[in-house]
């Protein structure tokens, strides 16, 4: 990497053509929302089944596919603050290999904060020496990824911080975490950048009656995330969201408190054909059955999360550079 900071003026404009390059083949193709992304216990969360890919049928939950594309005129015309609140703080997330969501958490510490799902930063091991993309489609703003918070692989979840004055960052009301999950059967809104029905990559909304929660109320199981060269089993929540490759790190959002009870790892497919129906569902969430675990998208509980990084504020070793990190992650827990 010494070679590629340290050079010549020659050197230095080459690299600079070459950064903006990448640039613009990113985000040409961009909206951070395809490849490498949540997949389903058959298949690692970044590499969803062949199957899957352009069948809705293969990832559809209920009878009809209920994402709907979320647009400034859309926002208009629902006129609903927390619709509002959501699509402002949802980013599209983008490395050189991978592209998911992530969600706004506000200023901490100096730093505006940014969280997705460890699994779409991949082979991120610093900002420094990776470049992330974080863009607000909304207000088109894109910003690059300044540090790694940190990585938190047994809850599948990461924090990023964007180094910025833009008064952009005054116009929004962050997200907050939950301290808890709400009730099996509760109202549940998220956004993402699925690519299902979506070539244009969109930002959509995925809020229909069987986007809920699934899973008995504060039973988490963990369930494998089926990597090979680092198996893990992370805990959660079965939740019957439209999600489709590329929502992965989207927040889920309890529509009564309005704040986020989880983050999406895991679309699960493909999915069997009897969670196209609707009377197949509504048995699902009257009654406790195991086979929410086996077709229904999966989430971190928020519980989970902050159980994680409270242990890690514990451990943490103190020392200049790991001390400002620990106050962000408490910051936000405070929040």
């Amino acid at each position: 990497m010494k070679k590629n900071t340290a050079g010549g003026l020659c050197q230095q404009t080459l690299l600079r053509g070459l950064f903006f390059t990448l640039l613009l083949t990113l985000f040409s193709a961009c909206g951070a929302g395809g490849e490498n992304d949540s997949g389903g216990v058959a298949t690692q969360p970044d590499q969803p089944s062949k199957n899957e890919v352009n069948q809705t049928s293969n990832i559809q939950v209920s009878e009809s596919w209920d994402a709907k594309v979320v647009t400034k005129e859309f926002l208009r015309e629902r006129n609903d603050f927390l619709t509002t609140k959501v699509a402002q703080n949802t980013v599209k997330v983008t490395t050189l290999k991978n592209k998911g969501t992530g969600f706004y958490l506000g200023m901490h510490k100096g730093f505006h904060i940014v969280a997705t799902s460890a699994h779409v930063l991949t082979e991120v091991a610093s900002c420094k020496f990776s470049t992330v993309f974080i863009q607000f489609p909304l207000a088109k703003k894109v910003f690059t990824c300044h540090e790694l918070i940190g990585i938190w692989a047994d809850v599948d979840f990461a924090l990023m911080a964007i180094k910025s004055n833009a008064s952009f960052f005054k116009t929004i009301n962050p997200l907050k975490l939950a301290k808890r999950s709400p009730p099996k059967g509760s109202p549940l809104m998220s956004m993402g950048f699925g690519n299902e029905a979506n070539s244009d990559l969109n930002m959509t909304l995925k809020e229909d009656k069987y986007c809920t929660i699934f899973s008995d109320t504060g039973v988490i199981r963990r369930i494998s995330n089926q990597d090979n060269q680092r198996p893990i089993n992370i805990p959660s929540m079965a939740v019957g969201c439209d999600f489709s490759t590329g929502d992965s790190g989207s927040a889920i959002i309890d529509k009564v408190s309005g704040q986020v009870t989880g983050i999406t790892w895991s679309i699960m497919a493909p999915k069997d054909q009897m969670v196209r129906s609707n009377q197949f569902l509504d048995q699902l969430l009257s009654q406790r059955s195991a086979d929410v675990w086996n077709d229904l998208a999966l989430a971190v509980p928020v519980e989970e999360i902050r159980q994680s990084l409270i242990r890690w504020t514990n451990k943490v070793s103190i020392s200049i550079f790991m001390t400002e990190r620990r106050m962000i992650v408490e910051e936000i827990l405070e929040k």
